[in-house]
């Protein structure tokens, strides 16, 4: 992240001072983000721009609009300059500054996000496209180099301190339930070329909504989602790995109820193993569930937040691995409770839900198909 102006606190219409930023070195800015809430009512996207401290416009974008919190219709304008900006003084221009939020927290400047690349990260042979497997974030160096946000644009922090990244606001859209999209904030980090490798983060939600994985991560509209919901409020609890693929959600795996809760304030480590296409998710070094899909072939990945405030990540660890076995009895197709298990009969593992297996052709030797195992 380049620079945030953002606050936590009730929002009113209007800045009167410029969001301006400065930088010290050459950036490539990938995107911009402006906020309007206007009320609840949203704002159809216009316009964002890029003044320099010369006065010069550097280029004005058409945004796309993002749901913002409760739903709200295209709170969120977000552009993507691909533009490099050397050192300076930069202000950020809105077509619609009427509906543009602010409040005596932003110093009545207008609420924005830039995110971007330091160009010396970005040639040949470095940067985040071209990260070579290990790749390790411990955030005690109190900075997010490497990392953009995505999908809604939360607010995160690294504290030195402690040594975790913090997402602190409580940022959710799209539908809930066994079927829905929660749409969250996420960082991703990492090369569209990886493949096959282990990935693991270790998480601490504070509370009952959303945390989650993201790996294969191409774009915002091509990766594989491990999302984990605690909320009843919010449809849960569930436990579910997704595949979005041209923007279109497919549920691969899913169980729910009390094996599916979580407990807040709690450090939980996250891993998923991908293997050709043979993807396994693991929650404190048990097999949650493995399916075959390989829909999507490589990209980075991503630690994922929906509702939360003040969820921690940290220990970010991805290895070239030799992948997860795939059992040799045959493979998980779908876990009760989930629209591939929904009222089958299948192989009860405690906590998990039922699972149902796969057999190898020809079967098992003393196994009548249909029946429990």
């Amino acid at each position: 992240m380049i620079f945030e102006r953002n606050t936590l606190a009730a929002v009113q219409n209007g800045p009167t001072s410029p969001t301006t930023f400065a930088v010290d070195r050459e950036w490539t800015v990938t995107e911009i983000k402006t906020y309007h809430w206007n009320y609840g009512q949203g704002k159809a996207p216009g316009m964002i721009g890029l003044l320099d401290e010369r006065g010069i416009v550097l280029g004005k974008w058409e945004a796309s609009g993002l749901p913002g919190s409760g739903g709200v219709p295209d709170a969120y304008w977000t552009v993507r300059p691909d533009l490099i900006i050397g050192p300076g003084e930069y202000t950020i221009l809105d077509s619609d500054p009427a509906t543009w939020s602010q409040n005596a927290e932003t110093r009545s400047e207008g609420i924005a996000w830039v995110y971007g690349v330091a160009s010396a990260a970005c040639g040949e042979g470095a940067g985040i496209w071209s990260m070579a497997l290990p790749f390790a974030d411990d955030f005690e160096d109190g900075e997010m180099a490497g990392w953009t946000v995505g999908g809604l644009p939360g607010s995160w922090t690294v504290s030195a301190e402690e040594g975790v990244l913090r997402q602190n606001s409580n940022d959710f859209g799209g539908s809930e339930g066994a079927m829905g999209s929660y749409l969250g904030t996420y960082v991703t980090a990492g090369s569209p070329s990886w493949k096959d490798y282990d990935f693991e983060a270790k998480v601490r939600p504070v509370d009952n909504d959303g945390i989650g994985l993201l790996f294969r991560y191409a774009d915002p509209s091509n990766h594989y989602r491990f999302i984990w919901v605690g909320d009843e409020s919010s449809a849960g609890p569930l436990r579910r790995l997704d595949r979005i693929k041209d923007g279109a959600q497919t549920i691969l795996m899913m169980d729910t109820g009390e094996g599916a809760r979580y407990d807040p304030g709690r450090w939980y480590t996250l891993k998923a193993s991908l293997d050709g296409d043979v993807i396994s998710v693991y929650i404190d070094g048990l097999l949650w569930g493995q399916v075959r899909d390989g829909e999507i072939e490589s990209g980075g990945v991503g630690l994922f937040s929906y509702a939360q405030v003040g969820v921690e990540f940290d220990d970010v660890l991805v290895t070239a691995g030799a992948g997860s076995p795939v059992p040799a009895s045959g493979r998980v197709s779908g876990v009760g409770g989930g629209p591939a298990g929904a009222g089958a009969t299948g192989w009860a593992l405690p906590g998990y839900g039922e699972i149902l297996i796969d057999g190898p052709p020809g079967g098992w030797e003393g196994v009548v198909p249909g029946e429990a195992i």
